[in-house]
C-alpha cells in the first residue's frame, strides 16, 4: 500500500488552493421542513457538519464537491469537513471550490487542514482573511506542486482496505432469518405507567455545568438527532450516571431513543423502563411511543410526568392480551437482518474487483 512515508511535503495557503466563498443562512427558523431533503450545514463537527434537514431552497442552495470550513461554533471553529452533495450552509461557514477537488482528495485535506484548530478561539475567530491565510501541508511532486493523483491514490487504497474489513464484519453478522410482518398482529390499549417503570433523570446537567473533555458517557439531550447524544463526556463528579437499556423521553421536544449504555442528560428527560426491554423490544417501542407523544406539543402541552404515566399506547399482545415481547424482539430482529444484507449489497457494490 502507499505510504506517506518518505514523501515530499509543501506548504500553501488556503486562499492560494480555493476560491472562499461564504454560507448564506442567516436565519435558520426560517427554513421550511415540509420536505427536508436538503442537508442544512451549521457550526458542528459532528455529523460532517449536518445540523438539520430542510426544505429546498434556490436563493441558499449551494453546490457540493467542496471543503466547508467551519469558523465559529464551540468545539468545532476551525474544524473542516468535505461536502460531496449539494446543501445550504449557515454563514458560519466558509466554502472552499477547486479544480482538482474530489471525494478522496477532498477527505485528505480535512485531515490535514484541522491541524490549525488549536489556534482558534472566541478571543481569534477564524474570519475570511485568516482562513485565506492557513498554510497546509501537502504532499508535492517532483515540480513542487501540490501531488493530487497520490492523495486520490493514498485515499482510495484506505477506503478499499476499510470496506473489506466492513463486508467481513457484516457477512459474520447475518443470519438465516426471515422477516416478520404486522399484518394478522392483535393490538391492544395500554397505559404507559401501568406497563413501565417511568421516572425522571436520575440527574440532569445544564451544558454549561458539563466537565468536558475526552470521555466515554453520552450526553443525552432533547435533540431529534444522533439518538438525542449531543456529546460523549467523562465521569461527571457529583453526578448520577442513569442506567442504560432504557428510553429517554425529552420533555417538550417529545423525542425519544433506546438507550443502551450508562448515560448523563440535561434537564427534563424522562427514563421509561421494564423488566423485558432489551436492545430490540426498546427500539420497536420507539414508534408507538413518538405516535403516542405526537399529540403533545412545546409549552404547556408537553409531555410532562403525569400526562406521560397516564398517557395511552397500543402493543402487539400475545393469546393472554398482554404486550408480546417475545414478537417485539423477533420483528425488530428480523428487520436489523434485512438492513444488514442490503447494507452488505451496498458495500459489495463500492469494492473494486
Amino acid at each position: 500500500m502507499l505510504s506517506l512515508e518518505g514523501r515530499r511535503w509543501g506548504k500553501f495557503r488556503i486562499g492560494e488552493l480555493f476560491e472562499i466563498v461564504q454560507g448564506k443562512c442567516s436565519n435558520a427558523s426560517e427554513l421550511k421542513r415540509d420536505n427536508p431533503t436538503v442537508p442544512y450545514l451549521g457550526a458542528t463537527r459532528r455529523n460532517n457538519a449536518v445540523l438539520d434537514f430542510v426544505d429546498a431552497d434556490e436563493k441558499l442552495m449551494q453546490k457540493g464537491n467542496c471543503i466547508a470550513f467551519i469558523k465559529d461554533g464551540e468545539g468545532s471553529m476551525g474544524y473542516s469537513v468535505y461536502k460531496a452533495e449539494d446543501f445550504i450552509a449557515t454563514t458560519n461557514i466558509a466554502l472552499g471550490y477547486a479544480p482538482f477537488l474530489n471525494r478522496y482528495t477532498g477527505i485528505f485535506i480535512t485531515v490535514a487542514a484541522d491541524k490549525v484548530r488549536g489556534r482558534y478561539s472566541y478571543n481569534y475567530k477564524r474570519n475570511e482573511e485568516r482562513l485565506k491565510n492557513e498554510m497546509i501541508q501537502l504532499p508535492v511532486d517532483e515540480a513542487g506542486n501540490p501531488d493530487w493523483s497520490f492523495m486520490e491514490a493514498f485515499m482510495r487504497e484506505r477506503e478499499q482496505a476499510m470496506l473489506r474489513e466492513y463486508v467481513a464484519e457484516v457477512r459474520g453478522r447475518i443470519e438465516d432469518r426471515e422477516a416478520l410482518t404486522l399484518e394478522g398482529v392483535r393490538w391492544e390499549c395500554f397505559i404507559l405507567g401501568e406497563v413501565f417503570d417511568i421516572k425522571q433523570t436520575a440527574n440532569g446537567i445544564d451544558k454549561i455545568n458539563l466537565v468536558q473533555g475526552e470521555g466515554l458517557y453520552p450526553y443525552i439531550t432533547r435533540s431529534s438527532m444522533n439518538n438525542g447524544v449531543n456529546m460523549l463526556v467523562p465521569l461527571q463528579e457529583g453526578y448520577r450516571l442513569n442506567d442504560g437499556n432504557c428510553i429517554a423521553v425529552g420533555l417538550d421536544t417529545q423525542t425519544a431513543f433506546y438507550q443502551p449504555t450508562e448515560f448523563y442528560t440535561g434537564q427534563n428527560i424522562q427514563i421509561l423502563r421494564h423488566e423485558r426491554m432489551n436492545e430490540y423490544s426498546g427500539k420497536f417501542l420507539l414508534s408507538p411511543l413518538k405516535k403516542t407523544l405526537s399529540i403533545y406539543s412545546w409549552g404547556g402541552n408537553g409531555a410532562t410526568l403525569t400526562r406521560l404515566r397516564r398517557s395511552k399506547i397500543f402493543l402487539p399482545v400475545n393469546g393472554e392480551g398482554q404486550p408480546d415481547w417475545a414478537f417485539m424482539e423477533d420483528y425488530m430482529q428480523g428487520q436489523e437482518q434485512a438492513m444488514l444484507r442490503k447494507y452488505l449489497a451496498y458495500l459489495e457494490s463500492r469494492l473494486e474487483q
